[in-house]
């Protein structure tokens, strides 16, 4: 076989590439590519698959090589891989366009069950952490309502809070007015208490959720964190770090799927425009669908 034409001498051809010879490409990233590039080849999975020709590689055997070498670098190494075929255009097979599917952000298994959603619901502040329980509380209860995403989350003010009321500023604006439940409006006027108790002050244009230093929003790592530790203790085992807080919107709209809410309001809480996202998002199975069916 032509060692030229095999997958080990196209990656190395690539990762050898120096920053600037991809005008596509700022320098860190070329720099963050080669350096993935040159990691994978020191790996078992490259040294058994180095000397595969590259007329018989398929998008499907490169995604299974990067998942078995490390999932938390397989969408950087995608990336890096379509770098690679870009440099390598000529042995690169036509056919092998280097394109997959993103992986998943939470396995089915990986969900709340319904009943572990509603537990959630009804937890008392205790259960949230010893250090900022009526916060944690409130954040959960008012993601299992609203669906909102980490960017909502971020944007609430203080003056975005009424009684029974939240106005999400981020959003379309005939989506801005969500209405609350008695018990998540009641979370969110006991977390405001605490902190006007706490800190002795509550200015209205502050940020709803604050970080515990600076006068900023909660940063998008330290919810990330929140979430995920909170859901994995219900034995969801949760891969990168959004995958908590995905887990949890998903699983509560199932949640209110299974209850009855009608279809367009939650492709409106969820942003979902196009035809078909639903079913995906939800994950319809059997259960979800006869829980429906029992609700109406």
């Amino acid at each position: 076989m032509d060692i030229e034409s095999c997958f080990g001498h196209a990656l190395y051809c690539t990762s050898t590439e120096t920053a600037a010879s991809h005008h596509q490409l700022s320098a860190n990233t070329a720099r963050v590519y080669h350096q993935l590039l040159t990691q994978f080849q020191y790996s078992d999975i490259y040294k058994i698959h180095a000397h595969e020709p590259l007329s018989a590689i398929t998008e499907a055997s490169l995604s299974l090589w990067l998942q078995q070498w490390h999932w938390s670098k397989a969408r950087l190494s995608i990336a890096a891989l379509r770098f690679m075929a870009k440099c390598n255009a000529q042995a690169f097979p036509a056919s092998v366009s280097v394109k997959f599917p993103p992986k998943p952000r939470s396995e089915a298994g990986d969900l709340l069950s319904l009943d572990d959603v509603e537990s959630i619901a009804a937890l008392t502040p205790e259960h949230f952490g010893k250090q900022y329980p009526e916060r944690n509380r409130a954040l959960f209860l008012l993601v299992i309502e609203t669906l909102l995403s980490v960017h909502d989350i971020r944007a609430l003010k203080v003056q975005d809070v009424k009684k029974y009321h939240v106005y999400v500023a981020s959003r379309p604006l005939y989506l801005q007015k969500q209405s609350l439940s008695t018990l998540c409006a009641t979370a969110l006027q006991n977390f405001l208490q605490w902190r006007w108790q706490r800190y002795g002050h509550c200015e209205v244009e502050s940020p709803l959720f604050p970080a515990n230093r600076g006068g900023g929003p909660l940063g998008t790592s330290g919810l990330y964190y929140m979430f995920r530790n909170f859901i994995n203790a219900y034995g969801c085992q949760t891969g990168s770090a959004g995958d908590g807080l995905h887990c949890l919107r998903v699983s509560a709209a199932r949640r209110m799927y299974a209850q009855g809410t009608e279809l367009s309001r939650l492709e409106d809480l969820l942003l979902i425009q196009r035809k078909g996202a639903l079913d995906d998002f939800l994950r319809l199975d059997d259960d979800l669908i006869l829980a429906r069916a029992d609700a109406l």
